[in-house]
């Protein structure tokens, strides 16, 4: 049986509109072919290459953790529930108790 662990999701699009460049522009910069930088881009990315990577935050500046998002695969419904309220306190201010949450 296979689990779900997550997913990783490649940032680089929103990355290089953010420092105000393009996609050609930073494959000229890191020296990589411009297909390649597309591929990150449009999270076409089965394996990622680490030094691509090193590469990419040097151009841009940014960390790594600037260009990966992991998506957590959720256990239950009960935690989605507990996260949202706490999400929903820490903006709002409201206990618990006082709020209901529906989604």
């Amino acid at each position: 049986m296979e689990e779900n662990y997550g997913h990783l999701e490649i940032r680089l699009a929103e990355l290089i509109e953010k420092k105000g460049l393009n996609r050609n522009k930073v494959s000229l910069k890191a020296a990589m072919n411009w297909r390649q930088v597309d591929r990150y881009c449009e999270n076409d990315i089965t394996r990622l290459d680490t030094f691509v990577l090193c590469k990419l935050c040097t151009v841009l500046e940014c960390e790594i953790q600037d260009c990966l998002f992991l998506f957590q695969q959720r256990k239950s419904n009960e935690n989605r529930y507990k996260c949202i309220i706490c999400i929903l306190e820490k903006r709002t201010n409201v206990s618990v108790s006082s709020a209901l949450v529906f989604v």
